[in-house]
C-alpha cells in the first residue's frame, strides 16, 4: 500500500464508522502521529492491517490507571471494598429482598447484604428502582430497605406520591405477615404426619405464599392444603410408638375423643390407617 493511504484510509473509512468523516478526518493529533510514525517506520509497503495489528498492542496498555471507570459486581464480590460513588440499581420488593425470601431470619439476611450494599460507598449512594407492574400483575414496589431509611439522609430525584407509599407500606405489611406464619413451620418436604381428622400422610410442598402445608394422606386421591398452625403430629412421635395393645387401644380411644363429630366410616377408616404407623 501506498505511503500515506493509511491516513486516507483512516479518515474517510474506518473512523467513519465511529463518527462523520467531517468530523473527524484524522483531527486527532494523537492518531495522525501514530500514523504518521508507522508509516515512516514501515517504508513504502506499509498495509492497513499491519498498523491495525500494531495499535491494538498498546489499546489496554495505554489507557491510564486513574481513567474514570464504572465496575459491575454483585453485593457478594464487594465485601471488603469501597468505592466514592456507589450505585445499587433493581432495589424493588422481590428482587432486593428476593421474593425467594420466606423467613425472619432469610429477611434479616437480606437486610444485612443490604447494609454491606450501602457501606461500600465512601462519598455517596444512589439507590434505583424500577415502576410499573411485575409479569404476575401485581405493582412494583421500592424496597422495605429504602423505608428503614431516615428521610433526613434520603434526597429524592422524583419524590413519592403519599397514596403509592401507603400502598408499599400495606404490601410490606402483608409481607411481614406471611413471614411470621411462615416460623411455624415445623415440617419439612417428605415428613409422614398424623392429621387427627384425615389420618395418615406425606408432606410434598411447603407453601409459603399461603402458608400451609400441601400433604397427600395415604386415604386420599387429592392433594390437600393444611395451614401451619393446624396442628400435626409427626408419625415417628412418641404418641404413635407404643406397639402394645393396651396402647393402640388407648389411641383408638383418643382418636374417637378427638373426632367423635366426624361419621362411623371416617373414624373406622382413619383408625386402620394409623394402626399401621404403631
Amino acid at each position: 500500500m501506498p505511503r500515506r493511504c493509511i491516513g486516507g484510509a483512516l479518515s474517510w473509512g474506518l473512523l467513519g464508522i465511529r463518527s462523520s468523516p467531517f468530523q473527524w478526518r484524522c483531527s486527532s493529533p494523537e492518531l495522525k502521529n501514530s500514523i504518521t510514525e508507522y508509516e515512516n517506520s514501515a517504508g513504502e509497503e506499509t498495509k492497513l492491517e499491519e498498523y491495525l495489528q500494531q495499535v491494538s498492542l498498546y489499546t489496554n496498555e495505554d489507557i491510564q490507571e486513574n481513567r474514570d471507570k464504572v465496575k459491575m459486581m454483585t453485593i457478594h464480590t464487594a465485601k471488603g471494598l469501597e468505592f466514592p460513588y456507589v450505585f445499587i440499581c433493581g432495589f424493588n420488593e422481590g428482587i432486593f429482598p428476593s421474593r425467594k425470601t420466606n423467613t425472619k431470619e432469610k429477611m434479616e439476611e437480606e437486610r444485612r447484604l443490604a447494609y454491606v450494599g450501602f457501606t461500600r460507598a465512601e462519598n455517596a449512594l444512589f439507590l434505583s428502582d424500577a415502576e410499573g407492574i411485575n409479569r404476575d400483575g401485581s405493582y412494583k414496589y421500592p424496597s422495605r430497605f429504602i423505608f428503614n431509611i431516615d428521610k433526613k439522609y434520603l434526597n429524592y430525584v422524583v419524590e413519592l406520591e403519599e397514596n403509592f407509599i401507603d400502598n408499599a407500606n400495606d404490601f410490606i405489611t402483608n409481607s411481614e405477615n406471611i413471614l411470621n406464619r411462615n416460623n411455624n413451620i415445623q415440617f419439612n418436604v417428605g415428613d409422614r404426619i398424623i392429621h387427627k381428622s384425615f389420618g395418615a400422610g406425606k408432606i410434598i410442598k411447603i407453601d409459603n405464599i399461603n402458608s400451609s402445608y400441601v400433604i397427600k394422606f395415604d386415604n386420599s386421591e387429592t392433594y390437600s392444603n393444611i395451614s401451619f398452625s393446624m396442628k400435626l403430629e409427626n408419625e415417628n412421635s412418641d404418641n404413635f410408638k407404643d406397639n402394645s395393645i393396651d396402647g393402640q387401644k388407648n389411641l383408638e380411644n383418643k382418636i374417637i375423643l378427638e373426632i367423635k363429630n366426624e361419621s362411623n366410616n371416617q373414624i373406622k377408616n382413619w383408625i386402620e390407617s394409623a394402626k399401621k404407623y404403631i
